[in-house]
This record gives C-alpha cells, structure tokens and sequence, in this order.
C-alpha cells in the first residue's frame, strides 16, 4: 500500500511542476477553459485567473487512498477480476499477497469463529438457561443467569466477526445455508436479551408469571437448538473435520440437553412438590 501511495504523490508532484512552469510565461500559457460539453475528472479542480496569470491546482487524494485501503484489507483474490472482465483503461488493483489472508491467519480465524461460536451454543447458553432451576444459587440465580447468558452473546458478536472475515474471503460462502442461517440467528439471539427484560419488568410489576415468562425460554430455547445445528453445517462446510470431530461434536451437544433437561425435570417436581396444586407461582424470583 505505501508502494502505491508513493506512486500517487510522485504524481502529484510532477503535475504540480508541469503547470508552475507556465506561471511566469503568456505567449505559452495552457489553455484550461474546459471545451464545451466536455467533463473534467472528478479527483482534480482546476481554478484560472487571468489577472495574475496563475494557476492554482488542487489533488484531492481522499478517494484514491481509500480504494488503496481497501485493496489492502480485502483479499486479493476477492478482488481480482478475470481475464475476461478487464476492460480498456480499467485500473487493476495490486494483486500482491496480502499479509493478513495469509494461511496461517486463514486457519487461525475459521478455528477461532467454530470455537467461540461452539463454547456459546453447546456450553455457555445451555449453563445459562439451566441456572434458574439450581436451587443452590438461592436468590442469585438472576444474576448468574444474565451473567453467563451476556458472557456468551459476546462470544457469539466476536464469533461473528470472524465468520465475516471468513464469509467475505470465500465470497461463495454467502450463498450456503450455514452463513445464512447464522446471520439470520445472531439477529434473533440479539432479540433474546430484549425479550428477557420485557418479561422481567412485568414480573416484577405483578409478581405472576405469565405468557412473557414462556416465549422468553422457548424463544431461547429454540435459539440454542439453532446454533447447534449451525455448528454441524459449519463443520460440513469447512470439509477438513474428521468423523472423530463430528461424533464429538454431536456427543457434546446431546450431553448439554441431557443436563440442561434434567435440571428442568428436577426444578419442575420439587416445585409441584413445594407449592402442592396452589396454581401458577407468585413472588419470589421471575426464574
């Protein structure tokens, strides 16, 4: 990038000295009036006065210095057009290796984007939606419920980071069903938090739990079920997991629903153990 920046102001500079060499002459002055129904270029403004025969040029450089950045940061491969797409007087971005879409980093941000997208859905979410029925937590089962719950959807923004740095290398990528159901899921799991507070307001205003209480963990419920099943889309579409890697996987994920099931079964008898037929829970905590 500095190589073609150089290139832009050397330039600069030698048009710079063509027009101030004409500054002190008449007879050779250049003509600038534009012709008419000609259009001058967009990145150069050119001012004449005749009375004090000069000529002031100003490069506004804005635009060619962020086409330059951004040749830099988006791969090279993304960019580079074929043999039959190159037409006349078209500039060619440079298409020398771009250090940040090196091997290496390639790898290390699709195990970075499985492995944060993976601790999020397997572990933290279904550990988040499991703390309301651990009756050892006490009154703290709020808290560490919207602890973990918000630990793991930082997890799922940086994740999704990294699957768009992925996405955006591959460009045929956008087209699968693992990236589209996982834009599509980081938009709902965003609701999520926004339901849990709807629901926790109302609590709090009639102490009852109502309809609110069973589309928040429903709602969450089915989010978790998602992800999951996107993470086995996203193996399928690396292609470089072993069957090890997938039995793993899916071994992991059913172990979650099996504790986070358990957990449920075990709050729901010792509460119709506790309450005996009173009907729908009031006070004590929304969870």
């Amino acid at each position: 990038m500095s190589c073609l920046v150089r290139g832009r102001l050397k330039c600069r500079s030698t048009i710079l000295r063509k027009y101030q060499s004409t500054r002190h002459g008449t007879d050779g002055l250049i003509n600038l009036t534009p012709a008419p129904g000609s259009v001058s270029a967009p990145p150069i403004f050119l001012s004449y006065a005749t009375n004090t025969q000069t000529i002031t040029m100003k490069l506004f450089l804005l635009i060619p210095l962020c086409s330059t950045v951004y040749g830099a940061w988006v791969p090279s491969t993304a960019l580079a057009p074929s043999s039959g797409d190159i037409q006349p007087n078209t500039p060619i971005r440079d298409s020398s290796p771009n250090p940040l879409w090196t091997p290496p980093t390639q790898l290390a941000v699709h195990v970075s984007h499985g492995v944060l997208m993976a601790v999020a859905f397997v572990l933290l979410l279904p550990l988040g939606a499991m703390t309301p029925h651990l009756s050892f937590l006490g009154r703290q089962k709020l808290r560490v419920h919207i602890g973990c719950q918000l630990f793991a959807y930082a997890l799922i923004l940086m994740g999704f980071v990294f699957g768009l740095w992925v996405a955006v290398g591959a460009q045929d990528w956008f087209y699968d069903p693992h990236t589209q159901l996982g834009f599509c899921l980081v938009g709902l799991v965003s609701l999520q938090p926004l339901v849990g507070v709807w629901h926790h307001l109302n609590f709090r205003r009639i102490r009852v739990r109502t309809w609110r209480y069973y589309v928040h963990i429903w709602y969450g419920r089915i989010l978790i079920v998602m992800g999951i099943v996107d993470g086995g889309l996203g193996l399928r579409l690396a292609a470089n997991y072993t069957r090890g890697e997938m039995i793993c996987y899916v071994v992991i994920s059913v172990a979650a629903f099996v504790l986070y099931g358990s957990a449920v079964v075990v709050s729901l008898l010792g509460r119709r153990g506790g309450v005996k037929g009173q009907g729908r829970p009031t006070g004590g905590s929304d969870m």
